[in-house]
């Protein structure tokens, strides 16, 4: 700016004239202008919704209600700015995770469910590493220690179907939720612990090599290899006959679990495989389910 005295108008998106200030020094105009450049900008202006009774805030405000991952310089600290903020992270585009991000929300302690959140078919995590997308640093003794996460619309991949890669560290998490998402050439979970209270629906499940949900017999825990609570309702599973491909197994107990709706379609492993598991099937309902071109029994119960 020059010595010259300026004038600023502020207009709408009609180009209707809702402030104007006359006569003001270079000087003076160009400390409004680099004001409202600077990161602190958006609390300088003003915003209303329309309605009556709408209250006044400030740009700034609005737009922190929602938080986006490009934000932040990691993703660790995306998440973790969320979790401690108790608000939804939203997910733009694809991100490669090389090493497992942490995810700390202490059982039996939350008041609310931590969503993750894609924006378009893209958004999501992608891995070329042999590890579990995500974890938890809390520590507990033979059990689940992290609880009420959800992803929404997140599309997860591996770079390999071979991969020794998961999206999610199943010793760690409990309380759990995937809804719309979608998963390329990688497992959801394994664990020699339990796992409790997984709701899968919606999801769309390709090229996966071994299987999709396990809980394993072999741990420490009197429950290691039980699952309790899994309800998978309207998700599609078409592997395309990739080889050794399985929905479930468990290696102690099935226990109160719902499967309604489903599509599995082309795989060589049983939908449910229960075959050595200590106590079978209690209490599990499957309704209108769908299965095609299955190489083998669609539950297995045994030998």
């Amino acid at each position: 700016f020059s010595a010259a005295n300026y004038k600023i108008v502020v207009k709408d998106s009609l180009d209707s004239t809702i402030w104007t200030q006359d006569n003001l020094p270079g000087d003076a105009a160009a400390t409004i202008v680099a004001n409202l450049a600077a990161s602190t900008g958006s609390s300088l202006v003003g915003h209303i919704a329309s309605g009556t009774g709408a209250v006044a805030t400030t740009v700034q405000s609005m737009l922190r209600e929602q938080v986006h991952l490009a934000s932040f310089p990691t993703m660790q600290d995306a998440f973790t700015h969320c979790i401690t903020s108790g608000c939804d992270l939203l997910v733009d585009r694809q991100y490669t995770v090389t090493a497992p991000i942490m995810i700390d929300r202490q059982v039996d302690t939350t008041t609310n469910e931590f969503r993750v959140i894609g924006l378009n078919s893209n958004a999501g995590f992608y891995t070329a590493s042999a590890i579990n997308m995500f974890s938890s640093t809390l520590v507990g003794v033979n059990a689940p220690v992290s609880e009420y996460i959800a992803f929404e619309n997140i599309r997860f991949s591996a770079s390999a179907n071979t991969l020794a890669a998961w999206c999610v560290d199943g010793s760690k998490f409990l309380r759990m939720r995937f809804s719309g998402c979608y998963f390329d050439k990688i497992r959801l979970t394994y664990t020699q612990q339990n796992l409790q209270s997984w709701y899968l629906d919606r999801n769309v499940v390709m090229r996966i090599k071994g299987i999709f949900i396990e809980s394993a017999s072999g741990g420490a825990s009197v429950l290691s290899g039980e699952a309790t609570d899994i309800k998978c309702t309207d998700n599609k599973f078409e592997q395309g006959n990739v080889t050794q491909s399985g929905w479930l197994k468990v290696g102690r107990a099935l226990v109160g679990s719902d499967f309604k709706g489903n599509l599995y379609e082309a795989a060589t492993n049983p939908f449910i495989d229960l075959n050595g598991s200590s106590f079978g099937a209690q209490g599990v309902n499957m309704d209108g389910n769908y299965f095609e071109g299955v190489f083998g029994p669609v539950v297995k119960l045994g030998p």
